[in-house]
């Protein structure tokens, strides 16, 4: 990031935060569009609103705290427990795993 200059390099751990975040929603694979295309709107809904409720909470604890490495673990946190609880659903609804294998 120093390539965009010494303001931007202060910015490295909020990414890689946030990345970590991302990568594990992309091994979760596309669970909240499987869960719509099967009639499931409502646990999506569900386990949005949940998850907004968390990151509110978690913003509110963490940010006065931490700045915006506290935020950008709020949203990461939130962001993953919005993906695995869809996990978890497409698993017990659905009857199959529909997280990225790796072997």
């Amino acid at each position: 990031l120093s390539l965009f200059g010494a303001k931007f390099v202060s910015g490295t751990a909020v990414l890689r935060i946030l990345l970590l975040g991302v990568v594990i929603n992309a091994a979760t694979g596309a669970v909240a569009e499987i869960l719509m295309m099967s009639g499931k709107g409502n646990v999506v809904r569900n386990i949005t609103s949940s998850g907004a409720v968390m990151l509110l909470l978690l913003g509110w604890l963490l940010i006065p705290a931490y700045g915006l490495v506290g935020a950008a673990v709020a949203v990461a946190i939130s962001m993953v427990a919005i993906n695995v609880a869809m996990s978890l659903m497409v698993r017990y609804l659905l009857g199959f795993n529909p997280v990225a294998s790796f072997s």
